[in-house]
């Protein structure tokens, strides 16, 4: 007999009980679609911004999997609807994985413990952890996807705390063409979040050859430059453009826009979707901290559309 599909909420919180900028929630789209194209039709997942929905649907349908995708924004909002699962739950297994939290292991340690709901922490990219550990839940019935299953996992790029010490080993992926990873957008698993007006964010590449002590993207484990196809690129957003939708802004999550020479290319084409669909008014990028003179081409083609500046590391 099948087993059940593997329920998996994923949550990159934030406060709405004001009016506020909101965006997609990028980093979570590309694990579930990571993951639906690993498990199939033995996944299903869900993805949620607000931290009331999340609740309510744990009280609705008990998952068999919560992640959490763990900025510095949002890391007491996370703390918070976490300990009320885990009060609520205690054997549902909780992940969390993102940039606040040191990377040495003693650090790593001192925030599981500090953070007692968490049963494993993803580090870096979650993609391929993620989905290694719901295929692992998979692979068991119902009753048997608990947090003592995930924890006991050995899933590289993954650490948990087994009788108070740390387990786990460093992720060493080492995939450098990211798109490896199906496209949120395309795939539609972003659709409603852009239906309800949040602000498109996408990356063409990872990662940043620069070591800004105050940066997270300065740490060696990061500065490997690795990049999705323009191909990709260019339909995600032709897809966001052409959709229909209008949006204050369009974001790019890159740590050095800019920094390659492909990124002109890039900036025409957002130019002619702008032309033809005038469906937002402003890009949004963080430069290259290495001035290039390509950058004043960008600069040129995308004119009022967005700020340019150069910015340098010291």
């Amino acid at each position: 007999m099948k087993n059940k599909p593997v329920l998996v909420y994923l949550a990159d919180l934030a406060h709405d009980y004001l009016p506020a900028r909101q965006f997609v929630p990028l980093g979570i789209g590309y694990i579930a679609s990571y993951a639906n194209s690993v498990v199939g039709d033995s996944v299903e997942v869900r993805l949620f911004k607000s931290v009331e929905k999340l609740l309510d649907a744990v009280d609705d349908k008990r998952p068999d999997l919560v992640g959490f995708a763990n900025y510095i924004w949002n890391y007491a909002l996370t703390g918070f609807a976490g300990r009320k699962i885990k009060q609520a739950h205690p054997n549902l297994p909780i992940i969390l994985g993102g940039p606040n939290i040191r990377t040495d292991e003693a650090g790593i340690a001192d925030f599981l413990k500090n953070n007692e709901f968490i049963d494993v922490y993803c580090m870096f990219s979650g993609e391929i952890s993620t989905a290694k550990i719901i295929q692992a839940l998979n692979n068991r019935g119902p009753s048997e996807r608990t947090a003592d299953v995930v924890r006991s996992l050995d899933v590289e790029g993954c650490y948990t705390l087994r009788d108070g010490a740390l387990a786990g080993k460093a992720n060493t992926d080492k995939e450098s063409d990211l798109d490896f990873v199906p496209s949120p957008f395309i795939t539609g698993i972003l659709d409603d979040f852009l239906d309800d007006g949040f602000i498109p964010i996408l990356e063409t590449n990872r990662g940043c050859p620069y070591s800004c002590s105050f940066c997270v993207w300065g740490i060696s484990a990061l500065n490997k430059l690795k990049k999705f196809s323009m191909k990709r690129i260019k339909a995600e957003l032709s897809y966001v453009a052409n959709s229909g939708r209008t949006y204050p802004q369009i974001v790019f999550a890159d740590a050095n826009f800019g920094i390659l020479k492909r990124d002109v290319e890039i900036s025409q084409h957002m130019r002619d979707l702008y032309d033809k669909t005038k469906c937002f008014s402003q890009v949004e990028m963080y430069w290259s901290k290495s001035a290039q003179d390509h950058m004043v081409d960008i600069g040129r083609i995308l004119g009022h559309l967005t700020h340019t500046y150069i910015a340098f590391q010291s």
